[in-house]
C-alpha cells in the first residue's frame, strides 16, 4: 500500500508539474527559434516532449508501478481530468472570451509560458488540445510500460478508455467553439468592431529614430516659442508629427510628452474641448463630438489641410474587386450577408467595425451609411486587441470573408500587409490620381481643428501647412 501511495503521489507530481513545465518551455523554444511556427507545431513539440519525459519519469518510478493498468493510469488520468476541466470549463462558461485566459492560467501555472504564446497568437482553443495531446501521449507511455512489465494486464481496454475520454473532452470543447463561431458569423448577429494597433511613437518627433518625413529645404516659417500643442488621429500622426518636427525650433524633445501626442481621434477631441491641446489633426468631428462641443459652449473651427481616401479592405484571396456604395451600406446593414451576392464565393461576410467616435467610424457613418448609424457591434473576438484592422482582415481565420475600412495611407503604408487589398468603390480605384481629381467617391478631408485656443502660433502653424511648401510637404 505504501508503494502504491508513493507511486500515486510521485506520478501526480511528475505528470502535473515536472512534465508540463519543460514541455511548455519546449513549446516556447519552438516559437522563439523556429520563427513563430503554427499552432500545430506548438502542439506537437510539447506532446512529444511530454511523452519522452513521462517515459523517463516512469523509468525512475518503475519499482512502484502497480500490476494493473487501471491503478497505473489512475494518477495520470487524475491530472488529465483536472487540467482539462481547468481549461475547458472557463473557456466554455466565458463563451471563449479572452477573459478566460486569466482563469485558465491561474489554474494551470506549469503551462503558463506556452499559454502566453497561444494567447498572443489568438488561439486560446489550443490550450485544451495541447493538454489533450500531452496527456494522451503520457497515458500511452504509462500503458506501454505497464504492458511490458505485466504482459497479462488488459492494457488495450485501458487505452480505449483514455482515448475515449480525450475524444469526449475534445469534442465538447471543439463543439462549443464551433457554435460560438457560428454565432459570430450568423447574419442575425452583430458585426465585430476591432481596435487600432500601430505604434504611434514611431511617428512622434520625441522619438529620435522616428519614421517621419524630413523637409528638404528650410521652412518659410518657424516657431521658436509658445509651441502649439498638437494631438490627433492615428492616420494623421505622420503629417502633424512631421510638421512639428520641421517647424519647432529650439525645443528639447527629450522627455517631452505633451507638445505632440497621438491620443487618437475620440480622446483628442475630448482633450481639445477641455483645453489640453491647441489643435487636432483628424477627420471631421462626429455628431456626438459636435454635441459635446455645443454642450461645453465651444465652437470648433475646421480647416481642411489634406485630402485622403476612405477605403475598404478585404483579404487578398477574395475574388471581389469592387463594390458599390449601396452594396457596402447593405453589407453593414446586414441586408447582404454572403459574398456570392456581390460576385464572390459562397461565404458569409464578416464585416469589421472601428471604435466608436474614431475618425474612420465617423466617416463611415457620414459618407457611407448616409448619416445612419451602424449596428451595435458584437463583443470583440477572442483575439481582440492583438492586432489592428488590417491584420484582422488579413489573418481572420476564415480569410476571404472579412471586410473592414480605414484610410488609404494607414492601410497601405502604416500597416502595410500583402495579404490585404483595397476595393474599388463604384468602379473607381483609390489611387493617388483618383483622390487628387476627385473621381474616387469616398475622398475625404483631413482637418486641423481648433476650439478657441489663445496660442498665437496656432494660426502660423496652420497657415504654413496650407502654403505651397506646406502642402508639398503634406503630400510627401
Amino acid at each position: 500500500m505504501k508503494n502504491q501511495i508513493k507511486y500515486f503521489a510521485l506520478t501526480v507530481l511528475a505528470v502535473g508539474v515536472l512534465i508540463p513545465i519543460p514541455a511548455s518551455l519546449a513549446g516556447l523554444a519552438c516559437n522563439i527559434f523556429l520563427d513563430g511556427p503554427g499552432v500545430a507545431l506548438l502542439t506537437a513539440v510539447p506532446t512529444v516532449v511530454a511523452g519522452f519525459l513521462a517515459y523517463l519519469a516512469l523509468r525512475l518510478l518503475k519499482r512502484f508501478i502497480p500490476d494493473t493498468l487501471g491503478r497505473g493510469l489512475a494518477p495520470v488520468l487524475a491530472v488529465f481530468a483536472y487540467y482539462e476541466l481547468a481549461y475547458a470549463v472557463p473557456l466554455v462558461i466565458s463563451d471563449f472570451d479572452a477573459s478566460a485566459f486569466e482563469m485558465t492560467s491561474s489554474l494551470a501555472l506549469p503551462w503558463l509560458p506556452l499559454n502566453f504564446i497561444l494567447y498572443f497568437m489568438g488561439d486560446q482553443i489550443a490550450y485544451v488540445f495541447v493538454q489533450l495531446g500531452c496527456f494522451v501521449a503520457q497515458s500511452l507511455v504509462v500503458a506501454a510500460v505497464i504492458a511490458k512489465n505485466n504482459p497479462n494486464t488488459p492494457w488495450k481496454k485501458g487505452i480505449v478508455w483514455v482515448l475515449a475520454g480525450a475524444l469526449v473532452v475534445g469534442a465538447g470543447v471543439a463543439g462549443e467553439e464551433y457554435f460560438h463561431w457560428q454565432a459570430v458569423l450568423r447574419p442575425d448577429n452583430e458585426v465585430v468592431r476591432i481596435a487600432d494597433e500601430v505604434d504611434t511613437y514611431d511617428y512622434l518627433p520625441q522619438n529620435a529614430d522616428n519614421k517621419l518625413q524630413v523637409l528638404d529645404d528650410e521652412p518659410t516659417t518657424t516657431i521658436d516659442s509658445d509651441y502649439p500643442k498638437i494631438d490627433g488621429a492615428t492616420a494623421g500622426v505622420p503629417v502633424y508629427g512631421a510638421v512639428a518636427q520641421a517647424l519647432y525650433r529650439n525645443i528639447s524633445w527629450d522627455g517631452d510628452e505633451t507638445t505632440v501626442t497621438c491620443s487618437k481621434t475620440a480622446q483628442a477631441y475630448e482633450r481639445l474641448l477641455i483645453g489640453d491641446t491647441d489643435v487636432v489633426f483628424a477627420a471631421q468631428p462626429s455628431k456626438r463630438q459636435l454635441e459635446a462641443a455645443a454642450a461645453a459652449g465651444v465652437s470648433l473651427s475646421q480647416t481642411p489641410i489634406a485630402r485622403e481616401a476612405f477605403v475598404f479592405v478585404v483579404n487578398a484571396d477574395n475574388p471581389v474587386e469592387s463594390l458599390t456604395t449601396g452594396q457596402i451600406r447593405q453589407i453593414y446593414q446586414k441586408q447582404i450577408t454572403n459574398w456570392k451576392d456581390v460576385g464572390g464565393g459562397d461565404q458569409q461576410i464578416m464585416p469589421f467595425q472601428r471604435p466608436e467616435d474614431s475618425g474612420s467610424q465617423t466617416i463611415m457613418e457620414a459618407k457611407v451609411m448616409d448619416g445612419g448609424e451602424l449596428p451595435e457591434p458584437l463583443k470583440e473576438e477572442v483575439a481582440s486587441g492583438m492586432g489592428g484592422l488590417v491584420k484582422q482582415v488579413a489573418e481572420y481565420r476564415n480569410y476571404s470573408q472579412a471586410i473592414g475600412y480605414s484610410f488609404r495611407w494607414y492601410a497601405t503604408v502604416m500597416t502595410a500587409d500583402p495579404n490585404i487589398k483595397l476595393l474599388s468603390v463604384d468602379g473607381v480605384a483609390p489611387t493617388v490620381e483618383n483622390i487628387r481629381n476627385g473621381s474616387y467617391p469616398l475622398t475625404v478631408d483631413v482637418f486641423a481643428v481648433t476650439a478657441g485656443t489663445k496660442n498665437p502660433n496656432v494660426p502660423k502653424l496652420i497657415d504654413w501647412t496650407l502654403s505651397p511648401q506646406g502642402q508639398a510637404f503634406v503630400e510627401k
